[in-house]
């Protein structure tokens, strides 16, 4: 089995941070959200602060966007009309039917895609559409949770990232390739 990550390596860029770009361009309100978000980002990079307290809000974040007016799920299918584009069609090829694809991105976001990904075994953050509220972030030691519960023990072949982030799953590989832009290079196995 191959896994996946999807931003900046199945997809150019960062879905989700397109995704806020792009909702945006329909509430000019949500920039008010990014100065706190960025802050919130960047203290949690310098371990300033913790998971909770990122998450926190995110999730006020995703209320907000949530209730404004707009149906998400058409909102989500305009947004991969426009941003399919980025899709990397060479990197998509590689992706067969049993694969996986693992992200950080919320799943309704990469489940609104996922016809064009050639696989529909997607791990990603999940986010409670009732409660508008992440119940859990996909990121770091979080993805090898995630993929445990999914597969349970089972190697995987080759991990395809652009990120020594992603870390924790590359120890749990049999082969790396790291993809920078449209170049994959095999650094494990």
């Amino acid at each position: 089995m191959k896994v996946f990550d999807f931003d900046n390596t199945l997809y150019n860029g960062e879905s989700a941070i397109d995704f806020v770009l792009y909702l945006i361009k329909g509430n000019k309100k949500i920039l008010l959200w990014l100065p706190r978000i960025g802050i919130g980002l960047l203290k949690y990079k310098m371990c300033l602060v913790g998971k909770d307290a990122i998450e926190s809000q995110l999730n006020a974040f995703l209320k907000f966007v949530a209730t404004d007016g707009r149906d998400l799920k058409e909102t989500v299918a305009d947004f991969w009309s426009k941003y399919e584009k980025n899709l990397k069609p060479e990197l998509c090829k590689l992706v067969e039917k049993g694969d996986a694809i693992i992200t950080g991105s919320p799943w309704f976001l990469i489940d609104g895609i996922k016809e064009k990904l050639g696989t529909s075994n997607l791990i990603c953050s999940d986010f409670d559409m009732v409660k508008y509220h992440i119940n859990y972030l996909n990121y770091g030691e979080n993805k090898v949770k995630k993929y445990h519960e999914a597969y349970g023990d089972k190697l995987i072949d080759a991990f395809y990232t652009d990120s020594y982030n992603d870390q924790p799953m590359m120890d749990i590989s049999k082969e790396v390739y790291l993809v920078t832009k449209n170049k994959v290079e095999k650094i494990k196995g």
